[in-house]
């Protein structure tokens, strides 16, 4: 579905982790509880949708810690949701946090009967 280098950008203050933006994304919906696989910087995840914030009525793929939730504990260092402008957008663990940097990111829906 999506497999590409992707540019994460520093927020302000340089301490808060770089965020990504995926507009080819925009119209791919994040059902809950759907299955994902992500593969980041050449490490797969498997993940469970979300739930996200009821603000943009969104479930995320990944850590909540990286989408302004709480640190679920699971070790993954990225989040993604679809935002309400167009876009899939998230945060990640990416050094260093206060310049632009690229990283390899492919993002599959498993489908499941």
């Amino acid at each position: 579905m999506w497999n590409a280098t992707t540019n994460y950008f520093p927020e302000s203050p340089a301490t808060t982790p770089p965020y990504c933006w995926i507009s080819e994304l925009a119209s791919v919906s994040i059902p809950q509880n759907s299955i994902w696989r992500v593969t980041f910087d050449n490490v797969e995840y498997n993940l469970t949708a979300t739930v996200y914030n009821s603000t943009y009525s969104s479930y995320i793929i990944g850590n909540p810690l990286y989408a302004s939730g709480s640190d679920d504990g699971s070790g993954v260092p990225f989040a993604f949701f679809n935002t309400p402008w167009s876009a899939w957008s998230g945060a990640a663990d990416v050094q260093p946090y206060d310049q632009q940097t690229m990283h390899s990111v492919k993002i599959e829906y498993l489908v499941t009967s």
